[in-house]
Parts: structure tokens; sequence; C-alpha cells
């Protein structure tokens, strides 16, 4: 039997997002208060790059991630030093943006 390997995934990091879309399929919003610590983000991150023999593109998502930015810089920081593979994207509402250039 052939088996299928996931070539993207998404990662979810936090359910906080100052948001709270009707649409969101992950009721995140500002009550959420759950975020993953640095050393889980990288755990879940190095299991789904090797479950997949060809590698796992991540995209980083939650809620909204960008609420605590140093602590997604050092996610994002410590992946690229432990050669987990290309950041693919990261998700965010854009609610930090001041105008269309921080986009």
């Amino acid at each position: 039997m052939t088996v299928k390997y996931w070539s993207r995934a998404g990662l979810m990091l936090t359910d906080w997002c100052p948001a709270c879309c009707a649409c969101c399929y992950a009721c995140c919003g500002p009550e959420g208060g759950t975020w993953m610590t640095v050393e889980q983000a990288l755990r879940v991150w190095r299991g789904l790059v090797e479950a997949s023999p060809h590698g796992c593109r991540v995209h980083l998502t939650g809620g909204e991630v960008f609420g605590r930015f140093d602590w997604l810089l050092t996610i994002v920081r410590e992946a690229q030093k432990n050669e987990l593979g290309p950041l693919e994207a990261v998700e965010s509402n854009g609610y930090w943006a001041d105008n269309d250039r921080e986009i």
C-alpha cells in the first residue's frame, strides 16, 4: 500500500488572538492564553520534518503569533539554527501593522 506523505504543515502556536472572528476554525480569541513554549514548538516542528521522508515545509499560525514577537523570533531563529528546513510562512491578521508599508 502506498503511503502519501505530506510536504506542508501548519504549526498552531497559540490560541490567543486580538480578534474573535466568527469564521475562525480554531475558535481563537482574546480570552486565549495557551502558548507553546519554544521547546515544544521546536519538538513538534522537528517531528513534522522527521515524519515525512521528503521533508516538510512548516508555516506558523495561531491565533495571532505576532502577539509575542520576541518569542516568535526565538522560535524561528532556533529552528534555523537546528536546520529544521525553510519556514514557509507566518500567518497573521496584521493587527500590528500601522500602515500599508508594514504589511
